[in-house]
């Protein structure tokens, strides 16, 4: 049923990915992303754990990425042990960059 409405476009989760990479990089990033990062990714785990739970309610963002939590078991796993944004290693945030965007930022 969600794939149906899945955009073919990738850039909706464009600030999502920004963040990831400041993490990825070891930079500073400021709090009001980071409490992006966490509601988006809270919000998706609770929709790929339980897919009625995709409502009007949850962000765009979310379903997106809730989508590649379904999809990646491993991704999915990695999601369950980040309930703050201090918990996001930069393998976890390269994790994620390289579903997401296909790009590994390791150097």
């Amino acid at each position: 049923m969600l794939a149906a409405v899945r955009p073919v476009e990738r850039d909706d989760l464009n600030l999502f990915c920004v963040a990831l990479s400041m993490v990825a990089g070891n930079q500073e990033v400021p709090p009001s992303l980071k409490s992006y990062v966490v509601r988006i990714l809270t919000e998706a785990k609770s929709v790929a754990a339980d897919i009625t739970k995709a409502n009007s309610a949850v962000s765009p963002e979310a379903i997106s990425l809730a989508f590649d939590l379904i999809d990646q078991v491993d991704l999915f796993d990695s999601a369950k042990s980040v309930d703050s944004f201090e918990k996001i290693s930069p393998e976890i945030a390269n994790k994620f960059l390289m579903r997401v965007e296909g790009v590994d930022v390791r150097n």
